[in-house]
């Protein structure tokens, strides 16, 4: 439920390969160097959903490949104001 997970400061959800975002209205730490190492190096560990994620698989698959070399792209959307760019 996003109402529960917004409460509870957690503000990514997965819908199948799709990463929902919902607005915190403040500064989560969400986004410091050990978080970013943390999903970095995660190896089989399965972690909480977050764009680091999505970040991470898009580059493995862009390293990695396959014969086929299927292209990839992502969609970033949302009101104006809503934290897509994040600093």
């Amino acid at each position: 439920n996003l109402q529960e997970r917004f409460k509870n400061n957690q503000i990514y959800t997965n819908v199948g390969s799709i990463l929902i975002a919902v607005n915190p209205f403040k500064k989560l730490p969400l986004y410091t160097p050990t978080i970013i190492d943390k999903y970095a190096k995660r190896g089989n560990r399965i972690l909480p959903p977050h764009v680091f994620h999505i970040a991470s698989e898009s580059y493995r698959n862009l390293l990695e490949g396959t014969t086929e070399k299927t292209a990839q792209s992502i969609v970033i959307s949302g009101e104006s104001g809503a934290g897509k760019t994040v600093c």
